[in-house]
């Protein structure tokens, strides 16, 4: 941002798909973490869907988010527990 050069911005973004596009297109002054934050030091699972707007730490509610585009069940692309990831 031209008008606050001084000014650092810090990212979080869990998906690492997201992240490496995110962290590709930085701007200068922004880095991004490939990390999410939260109250308590754990491990949780991420639902990454297709429309990286909708992946979340709950489980998708199928009867709502397929009015959502790119949301639906058909475009859960992969869900991860930890360190690992799975694809459907």
């Amino acid at each position: 941002m031209r008008a606050l050069p001084q000014v650092k911005f810090i990212g979080f973004e869990p998906d690492s798909e997201e992240y490496e596009r995110l962290s590709a297109n930085a701007k200068p002054g922004f880095r991004h973490s490939n990390a999410g934050v939260g109250g308590r030091d754990e491990q949780r699972t991420l639902y990454v869907t297709r429309n990286p707007g909708c992946a979340s730490l709950l489980q998708p509610n199928y009867a709502l988010t397929s009015r959502l585009q790119g949301c639906g069940p058909a475009n859960l692309k992969s869900w991860s527990n930890g360190g690992s990831t799975w694809f459907r």
